[in-house]
């Protein structure tokens, strides 16, 4: 069974003391479709989240962040301000 890729999952990663680490999720579910080879949540040691995709061209392995995880204050403060007119 493919692992639901949600925020519970992404909160619970451990930070790294130093460096970065890349907790790759193949056959995932995200948003309800399976994620491309190569997908995962990359931890800074400051503790920041980016989704990921690791692929290779002409032999060479690169590296494209796709983006944060929504955070919980984040969506939390969207009803507000749509209902203050912001």
């Amino acid at each position: 069974m493919s692992p639901l890729v949600m925020r519970p999952l992404v909160e619970k990663l451990s930070v790294p003391s130093k460096g970065n680490v890349v907790t790759y999720y193949a056959r995932a579910i995200l948003q309800g479709k399976e994620v491309p080879r190569g997908f995962g949540v990359r931890v800074t040691s400051g503790g920041v989240r980016s989704f990921i995709i690791n692929y290779r061209v002409a032999g060479k392995e690169r590296r494209y962040t796709v983006g944060a995880p929504p955070v919980a204050a984040d969506l939390a403060a969207t009803p507000k301000s749509a209902a203050k007119g912001q």
